[in-house]
């Protein structure tokens, strides 16, 4: 793998750590919340995320607004 390609997936894992850290307490009722919310920080985070991106705080900022924005239109 390239050099840049895995800083990418180092700062896409860092940043899933922290923003699950972050919003983790808000999931706290069920397993099956739990690992939903995952899937949705998961999703989420990918869906920020591009190839040139190798900031764990801006792809977790930018992920967790995601997710905030998905979830007022429920």
């Amino acid at each position: 793998m390239h050099r840049s390609g895995l800083r990418f997936l180092q700062a896409i894992g860092e940043a899933f750590a922290v923003g699950w850290l972050e919003i983790a307490d808000h999931y706290d009722n069920t397993q099956a919340e739990r690992e939903t919310a995952r899937v949705k920080l998961a999703t989420a985070l990918l869906s920020v995320a591009t190839g040139d991106t190798h900031d764990p705080q801006a792809l977790k900022t930018a992920a967790l607004v995601r997710m905030k924005a998905s979830y007022r239109y429920l």
